[in-house]
């Protein structure tokens, strides 16, 4: 009786282990869904939005980015400016004074020539120039892509994407020669980031 019931036992264990609703077996990967599917298809359309929607958040956050950087190099500039005119400006008015001495005119002289040295060794304005320049661009194209404004008005979302994100590359492109050829002063400061796309600030 006893080695009965151990065989009967044996077998219902060997079933349960050869039983895939017991024991399923390994995890495996599931496919990917179907984009000819309505639920593939839906998957599909929120991972393309979720692209476009950090693209458009990564542009509103350079826009904003270069509005600093031209807001930062234009303070300074129109700082070393002042102290360039004002000191100057100063040294013969200063002269007629009998009481000053030569010492402090010097010293008014060198601090209106190290001003403007300033200036241009790094170039505030050329720099703040071309960042404005920029960020003006890529704004133009963000609030035409957003409005679904020519040249953005009448193509598939995907089309539409792919035309801002050209130009922004554009935009981009041209800024970064536009601020190589400041430092390099090999080229206008005022050339134009987008400009070949007909944007232009103002």
């Amino acid at each position: 009786m006893t080695g009965g019931g151990s065989t009967a036992a044996a077998s219902a264990s060997d079933s349960a282990v050869d039983d895939p609703a017991t024991h399923p077996g390994p995890a495996t990967e599931s496919a990917p869904a179907d984009p000819a599917t309505p639920a593939g298809r839906s998957a599909y359309d929120k991972a393309v939005a979720a692209v476009i929607a950090e693209f458009v958040q990564d542009v509103a956050d350079d826009i904003e980015k270069q509005q600093g950087y031209m807001t930062s190099r234009l303070r300074r500039y129109r700082v070393a400016r002042v102290v360039a005119i004002v000191a100057a400006g100063l040294v013969p008015v200063l002269a007629t004074v009998p009481e000053i001495g030569k010492v402090w005119l010097g010293a008014l002289g060198a601090l209106a020539v190290v001003a403007e040295s300033l200036i241009q060794l790094y170039r505030w304005r050329d720099s703040a120039l071309a960042a404005m320049q920029m960020a003006n661009a890529m704004n133009v194209q963000l609030d035409l892509f957003r409005t679904r404004t020519p040249p953005y008005d009448t193509e598939t979302r995907q089309s539409r994407f792919s035309r801002f994100v050209l130009a922004i590359t554009a935009i981009r492109r041209g800024a970064g020669d536009a601020f190589a050829g400041i430092w390099a002063e090999d080229r206008p400061p005022s050339a134009a980031p987008g400009a070949e796309l007909g944007v232009h600030a103002g």
